[in-house]
């Protein structure tokens, strides 16, 4: 009786270690989440200055395209690969 008792108790304590582990890797998921989505955030906002920007630029008769030249900013329209490394 009392060794089937502390059987019982051993394995609610692994049982609840392996949910910890599992909850604290679902956690790290998570953080890694968080952190590619506020970059991709951040691209997608200079996107859209960079459109409105042409956009008025376009609409004014400003934008020729005869001199049209990359940017320094040009690579910031690459996506960059370190956003989907794992």
């Amino acid at each position: 009786m009392i060794a089937s008792d502390l059987k019982n108790n051993i394995d609610k304590i692994r049982a609840v270690h392996l949910f910890l582990d599992l909850q604290n890797k679902f956690a790290e998921i998570v953080k890694k989440t968080e952190v590619k989505k506020a970059k991709i955030q951040k691209s997608l906002e200079r996107l859209n200055n960079n459109f409105n920007a042409l956009s008025q630029n376009s609409l004014k008769g400003e934008l020729k395209m005869s001199e049209a030249k990359p940017g320094p900013n040009s690579e910031n329209c690459k996506i960059s690969e370190e956003l989907f490394i794992t």
